[in-house]
């Protein structure tokens, strides 16, 4: 049972490592996490490179002078193009949890709008290389109309040809009068394998255009969210409702509508005060309260767990060019110190376990 805990907290302890930066990213005291597949962000603060260097610690937690590179976001701005290395933490619950690294490209037309995004991982051995496509194109509102997605695999290389292009998908949006999302459709395409020369097809979760999400809107407020099974009947619906002030107050989470009886899946409340508001989330077996600032900047969390009676809490203290994220979980304290220049670049994010330094990250900018 200690193995399992032991487990269970570091995947947890990954899992806020890597989303603690832009979860809680509120710019009351000028902070401000960027976009960096964002041209205009390069344009605004006249940089064209960024780099995210990861430093060794110790066993007493003092810093060592190794590092490694982790993220890297390269501006080409008369190419209007935005390469370099990024990852993204893969979450197994029934595997083994780990942080991706890829190789990325991100094309963009003259408006800054993505026009397609390229990005090559590793494969499942060596001798694979993962070439992931997605292209987008907008209509004249510079609205997302379609996007199409695909996964490429190659034997060793990217120059020959890919010996699989894996379920080629379309997603298609629809918008109503305000450019409100109302409709969103998604089609996916046979695998195609390379053999013998040729490419044959091979269908296996392949379907022409099928609605998977509609919004509906009254009065221009979200109303009820719908999602739909393969057969376009619906799946799960989420239902909003507002006060008199047109504030959000309760939202509704159910699931299951393919069955004779749907089931309820969890309700999110809303509290305001004159200065605050609560978001208050409750599940099966979970309470998850947040206070906000007017400003939306969360103060506080708690997470209570009902069967068990455990309370973990998360606070957030904004100080000038300084934010610090306090966490404490079952009895284990992580604590988060994230500094910024003075035009809110971030400079460095240290973390803590039970006030003992455990990984620092620097950034630099050209």
């Amino acid at each position: 049972m200690k193995i399992v805990a032991k487990k269970y907290f570091l995947n947890f302890f990954c899992l806020f490592i890597f989303y603690s930066a832009p979860l809680f990213s509120q710019n009351k005291i000028n902070i401000a996490d960027i976009d960096f597949e964002n041209p205009k962000n390069f344009e605004k603060y006249s940089i064209s490179r960024i780099s995210e260097y990861s430093y060794k610690i110790s066993d007493k937690g003092k810093i060592k002078i190794d590092s490694t590179l982790e993220k890297e976001f390269i501006y080409n701005k008369n190419e209007m193009i935005i390469s370099g290395i990024n990852r993204k933490y893969i979450h197994s619950p029934h595997g083994i949890s780990h942080m991706e690294y890829y190789n990325f490209k991100n094309i963009y037309n003259k408006d800054s709008t993505l026009s397609k995004k390229i990005m090559q991982i590793p494969g499942a051995d060596s001798a694979q290389v993962v070439v992931k496509e997605e292209i987008l194109k907008y209509n004249a509102e510079k609205n997302l109309i379609k996007k199409k997605y695909y996964s490429k695999k190659y034997l060793n290389d990217t120059i020959s040809k890919p010996f699989s292009i894996e379920e080629p998908k379309e997603i298609v949006l629809e918008y109503d009068k305000e450019n409100n999302i109302i409709k969103e459709s998604i089609s996916i395409d046979s695998t195609k394998y390379f053999k013998d020369g040729n490419y044959i097809n091979k269908c296996v979760y392949c379907h022409s255009k099928k609605i998977y999400k509609s919004n509906i809107y009254k009065n221009n407020k979200l109303d009820e969210t719908i999602t739909y099974t393969h057969e376009e009947t619906p799946h799960s619906k989420t239902k909003f409702i507002y006060n008199i002030n047109n504030k959000i107050v309760r939202k509704v989470d159910s699931t299951g509508y393919y069955n004779p009886k749907p089931i309820f899946q969890k309700e999110t409340n809303y509290l305001y005060t004159k200065d605050a508001y609560y978001e208050i989330v409750n599940s099966f077996n979970k309470k998850n309260t947040k206070k906000f600032d007017l400003t939306d900047s969360v103060i506080w969390e708690e997470e209570l767990f009902l069967n068990s009676g455990i309370k973990n809490y998360t606070y957030h203290i904004y100080l000038k060019n300084e934010y610090l994220v306090n966490y404490i979980y079952n009895k284990n304290k992580l604590k988060i110190k994230r500094l910024y220049n003075n035009i809110g670049l971030l400079k460095e994010i240290k973390y803590y376990r039970n006030n003992v330094l455990i990984d620092v990250k620097r950034y630099f900018y050209e």
